[in-house]
């Protein structure tokens, strides 16, 4: 997969012989570190190419159970700008490769009071790694210096999923509570279908 966001990322970077200006934008997201060239259609229309990576350690200790994971945020994707009337606010829709990865392991799982005692690991990510999303943003000048300043506020169309390895080692009665539970908390996390993200950032245009 990092050979895919490599590749990418390469396109990305390389002026495409349509573009009419370029504008390179940069700033931070819920979704990671921000990066992104944007090619200008025509004055009403850009496509954006956006680059988010990150990664965030995690450390958890509640009633005795300790969490130790990592937060992983990597993806890249095609958007289409639309900037009604020439204007600073944009309406976007597009597709994005990759997202969350969430991995940890731990020595005991809590599920509505029953604690299970193994050697866990647990991954939780977004159930597509290919999915639509769409964004509402704003960018305004900074004088005449081609500098702007920039906001954007969206949603990925998917929901996010967990996989754990280790119950096996348990009873084979605490076995499948377990894993009752485990799906239970798989269908609470499907509830919300989508996963919003806000960015802040800049702008310069070449």
């Amino acid at each position: 997969m990092k050979y895919i966001y490599a590749a990418l990322a390469g396109i990305a970077f390389t002026t495409p012989s349509f573009a009419q200006n370029i504008t390179a934008e940069a700033g931070l997201s819920t979704l990671g570190l921000y990066a992104a060239p944007v090619y200008e259609m025509s004055e009403n229309i850009d496509i954006r190419v956006p680059l988010y990576f990150g990664s965030q350690n995690y450390k958890s200790t509640e009633g005795g159970t300790t969490i130790d994971g990592k937060v992983t945020s990597e993806s890249v994707g095609v958007m289409l700008d639309y900037y009604p009337s020439g204007s600073g606010f944009r309406i976007s829709g597009g597709l994005t490769v990759g997202g969350y990865n969430f991995d940890a392991s731990t020595a005991s799982l809590e599920f509505d009071g029953t604690t299970y005692t193994s050697d866990f690991d647990l991954n939780i990510k977004q159930d597509k790694n290919i999915v639509p999303v769409i964004a509402l943003g704003y960018t305004r000048p900074v004088g005449q210096s081609g500098w702007q300043i920039l906001a954007e506020a969206g949603a990925r169309f998917t929901h996010l999923t967990a996989t754990v390895s280790g119950q096996n080692a348990l009873a084979a009665a605490d076995k499948d509570a377990f894993e009752s539970d485990f799906d239970e908390f798989n269908n609470e996390l499907s509830i919300n279908k989508f996963i919003p993200f806000i960015t802040i950032g800049a702008s310069f245009s070449f």
